[in-house]
């Protein structure tokens, strides 16, 4: 194995030629890269409800294809219609509605029934109460329908432009949101991060890189690294044709920071070599040899971690686990063939990052010792950690918001604030409903119209729509009667009227299948309440559609936007806790292997294991939800944290073999991948607080999590792993009848304790 390793330093034009071929093949995919981090992409197109919500939408159409562009003041106000007339005449637009544009059944001078527009003082019906004119009647909305070949991304951004452009010719205050807006946002969003995030990680290891290398030369060979490591990853990632979906930001991160790591440990070791060999090839190849092992086992892990994340249901998951433990890997092979040979071939660190070297690594043996003459005290202190992680963690909560990923001082972040105020909402949920007769007859109405009453009377429905609501002011002006129609004629009727009326409201309400059967449904739209709230409101939806429409044989399946994402986020969720679940069994496993001793599995995994129980403890405390953004930090995580872990106890285990004490390992570990643990920390850490800077909340989030999960798992290595290591130790020779050796904290020399 070790000759593998140093391959680099051995066949170094051949190492060099691999390289550069492999970027060579990376930069020509680059033009082919296409970048689509479409939110429709996290619907499983195979599961059933994905599978009716699109049956559900050839039956009756789409609710999430409208924009929503409110002007505030006079609903009936000149500015809205010459706003719809403007977009009318674009081909994107397959339909524009305004209050001024609306139909109602009425009767004329000679009482005959004719249809004519709303007039202001005009009773409001239902169907356009919170839709067409705000609840406090002070802003009117016009509903703009895209036409489904320019519902994508590249249409959004099209129709937006159209939208902005009658937006200043009709002047006045005007607040956009809908569904198309949402996405939209999401994906400029993305794309503004990924431009902004990987170049600025890539720089802040650039000043790292100064800071704990103190030799430019080694400064620019580890840009040159983890850039050529990135590079060949993405255009692995473009070879294979997918797109670069909403993780693509973390993907690349991910990538960039991770691969420092190993390279840290390389130069480090290569410093400590030089120092005592004076010959930069050889310690170029000890260096190659000493740390090659333990970091292809962290490169594993980490990207265990990932390929975890191939247990989800979610397509982008999938992808993004793939990519980024597929890119982690090649950057470690692009950095074993490429640094070592360098190292060798520049010759000597230069005086400065020598004597960095030397210094670094004696602090790092003092703290050493301070933490062994202090086991004791810091197994009772975790032990009190531990304690407070439990209750806090107790306190987190599976939630997510569909818009958490503008920032609630956005522009749109307010626009959909003040659509929540105004109108209700503007995310869809449905209810399909079938029936096993007309959906006429005066049951199958009133039990519509029972649990549509139901679901207005929930504080998370802003508005609700389904056939009776039209059909009763209808049969209002038909018959002068208030109430449904009598009978199913009368309803018959009643519609047959509207529909003669050019309304074509009922072709989205009443379907008629055949056999006698029908389905109609009711049209919500909800506010953004978060995960736990929305599906609790369809679970109660679900058992008064049972009660309510079981008398006349009917069912209902709930369906909408609203509920299909919160649904899969609860499933993703869940499968983000299994993920981490598996990546703890496959690495306790790869660590049974490695130590042959359970005990010694064990004892590794309690430091990597901590840190995440401290990340959910973080959540806790400062009310962060367990959400996919959130959950994915736990598997991904895992697979960072036991890096520092493998090095820690492969210095350890080194000494241990050629006779040392634990005192002589541990001391050997912290001077040598002590040191490099705590500026690969540092580092991992600032590249994923690189995160925090992203206009996502979600980003932010994600990398402050991140950057914690690092930051602690350093911690523990250092602070726990040691005491564990004692007191291993002090049990075995407490079994044995041995002394246990106390180190002193001066000299370092060992004292005898009985």
């Amino acid at each position: 194995m070790q000759s593998i390793f140093t391959i680099g330093v051995r066949r170094p034009v051949a190492s060099f030629t691999l390289v550069l071929l492999a970027v060579v093949f990376s930069l020509a995919q680059v033009p082919g890269a296409v970048l689509d981090p479409s939110p429709e992409q996290i619907y499983p197109k195979d599961s059933p409800r994905a599978r009716f919500a699109a049956e559900h939408q050839e039956r009756f159409g789409r609710e999430d294809d409208v924009i929503f562009a409110v002007r505030e003041g006079d609903p009936f106000s000149v500015a809205l219609e010459d706003f719809a007339q403007q977009l009318e005449a674009t081909e994107m637009v397959a339909d524009v509605q305004t209050p001024g544009r609306a139909q109602v059944l009425q009767r004329d001078a000679d009482d005959v029934l004719i249809t004519a527009p709303l007039q202001p003082g005009d009773d409001v019906p239902l169907w356009i109460e919170k839709v067409l004119i705000s609840e406090d009647g002070q802003a009117g909305a016009a509903l703009v329908s895209l036409e489904p070949e320019f519902n994508d991304h590249q249409g959004r951004k099209r129709i937006l432009a159209e939208v902005e452009d009658a937006l200043g010719a009709a002047g006045g205050t005007w607040h956009l949101s809908g569904m198309p807006m949402v996405r939209l946002e999401y994906v400029e969003t993305m794309g503004r991060d990924l431009n902004f995030i990987v170049p600025l990680s890539v720089a802040v290891a650039s000043i790292f890189f100064w800071l704990t290398f103190r030799d430019w030369r080694h400064v620019l060979l580890g840009v040159a690294a983890i850039g050529s490591g990135a590079l060949c990853a993405a255009g692995a990632h473009i070879a294979t044709g997918t797109p670069f979906n909403v993780f693509a930001v973390a993907f690349l991160t991910v990538v960039v920071v991770v691969g420092t790591s190993d390279l840290v440990h390389l130069v480090h070791r290569f410093s400590d070599h030089f120092a005592e060999l004076q010959d930069p090839r050889e310690a170029a190849l000890r260096a190659a040899r000493e740390v090659g092992a333990a970091c292809l086992l962290t490169s594993t892990t980490t990207a265990v971690g990932f390929f975890a994340l191939l247990t989800t249901i979610i397509p982008p998951i999938r992808v993004f686990g793939l990519a980024t433990g597929f890119g982690v890997l090649i950057t470690y092979v692009i950095g074993f063939l490429l640094v070592p040979p360098v190292l060798a071939w520049i010759g000597p660190p230069a005086m400065g990052a020598r004597r960095h070297a030397a210094d670094a690594g004696e602090r790092m043996k003092r703290l050493g010792r301070w933490t062994l003459n202090q086991w004791r005290p810091l197994l009772v202190v975790w032990a009190v950690i531990v304690a407070v992680c439990a209750a806090l963690a107790a306190r987190v909560e599976v939630d997510y918001r569909m818009l958490d990923h503008l920032a609630v001082s956005h522009e749109y972040g307010q626009d959909h604030g003040y659509m929540e105020d105004h109108l209700g909402g503007v995310l869809p949920l449905e209810v399909d409903i079938q029936l096993p007769s007309s959906a006429l007859t005066p049951d199958a109405l009133a039990a519509v119209e029972a649990l549509t009453d139901w679901m207005r009377a929930q504080p998370a429905v802003g508005h609700a729509l389904a056939l009776p609501d039209v059909i009763r002011p209808a049969w209002k002006a038909l018959s002068g009667d208030d109430g449904l129609p009598p009978s199913t004629d009368a309803a018959a009727q009643t519609a047959l009227m509207m529909e003669m009326g050019g309304r074509e409201l009922m072709d989205g309400l009443r379907v008629i299948e055949g056999d006698g059967r029908e389905r109609t449904r009711i049209v919500a739209r909800v506010r953004d309440v978060g995960n736990q709230k929305t599906l609790a409101l369809v679970d109660d939806l679900n058992r008064q559609a049972a009660v309510i429409l079981g008398p006349v044989g009917g069912t209902a399946t709930v369906t909408g936007v609203a509920y299909l994402i919160q649904e899969v986020n609860t499933t993703l969720t869940e499968q983000f806790a299994g993920s981490f679940a598996i990546a703890l069994v496959v690495i306790g496993l790869m660590w049974l292997v490695g130590t042959r001793s359970a005990k010694r599995t064990f004892l590794a995994l309690l430091p990597n294991a901590m840190p995440l129980f401290m990340v959910l403890a973080f959540m806790g405390a400062f009310d962060i939800a367990l959400k996919p953004s959130t959950a994915m930090v736990l598997s991904i995580g895992l697979g960072i944290a036991v890096d520092d872990t493998i090095h820690f106890l492969s210095a350890y285990e080194r000494t241990r073999r050629s006779g040392g004490s634990v005192e002589d390992g541990v001391l050997h570990a912290f001077a040598t991948a002590g040191r490099s643990m705590f500026d690969t920390s540092v580092m991992i850490g600032l590249g994923f607080g690189c995160l925090v800077l992203a206009r996502s909340p979600e980003n932010n989030l994600f990398g402050l999590l991140a950057a914690w999960v690092v930051g602690c798992a350093v911690l523990c290595d250092l602070f726990m792993l040691p005491p564990l290591l004692r007191w291993l130790d002090h049990a075995e020779r407490s079994v044995r009848g041995g002394d246990l050796k106390r180190i002193t904290p001066l000299t370092g020399q060992l004292s005898a304790k009985s």
